[in-house]
């Protein structure tokens, strides 16, 4: 049976990467954007930055909602040199299949991955991965691990968690 990594191996992993990426799942959903946007927010005050793609556009309400400005839109892995990065992370993305809309994904070989998610069929795909299959969103598991590493939650990465959260669980 696969196991979670700790949340303090998934913190210095992000930490350690000097260039860091995240693809968003290509199926628009406010938890995978919740997620992935409080990460990079928190990674930000910690003097970090992460880069978001999404294959894909970004519904007008979800921009309303959301400070989305940073996300690289219909960007498919494909169009993405992985060469300039040394860690891909996926929040909220069950399978490889959901990186991208029409491209058969697959991680270029020696980068290293970090899977954040809540679906229970995750295969622990990522070289490192903490999946709490059955909990209410990607965001929740998300503030589970901030919470565990005492980290910082500022009132956008809050907004974030929270539409993440309020949108997955209904």
């Amino acid at each position: 049976m696969p196991k979670n990594n700790t949340p303090q191996e998934i913190w210095d992993a992000i930490m350690a990467s000097k260039n860091p990426i995240c693809c968003i799942d290509s199926r628009f959903d406010f938890d995978a954007f919740g997620s992935a946007l409080a990460l990079k927010e928190v990674m930000k005050e910690h003097v970090k930055d992460l880069a978001l793609t999404f294959d894909g556009q970004i519904p007008d309400k979800a921009k309303e909602m959301l400070d989305v400005s940073s996300v690289k839109t219909e960007m498919p892995p494909s169009e993405v040199d992985f060469s300039n990065y040394d860690l891909l992370i996926f929040l909220d993305s069950g399978n490889l299949e959901h990186i991208s809309k029409t491209d058969n994904f697959s991680v270029p070989e020696g980068l290293k991955t970090v899977n954040i998610d809540h679906h229970a069929g995750n295969p622990f795909y990522g070289d490192l991965n903490y999946v709490i299959g059955g909990a209410c969103s990607t965001c929740s598991v998300l503030y589970d691990i901030l919470i565990a590493l005492s980290l910082k939650i500022n009132e956008k990465t809050a907004k974030y968690l929270l539409t993440g959260h309020v949108t997955d669980s209904g």
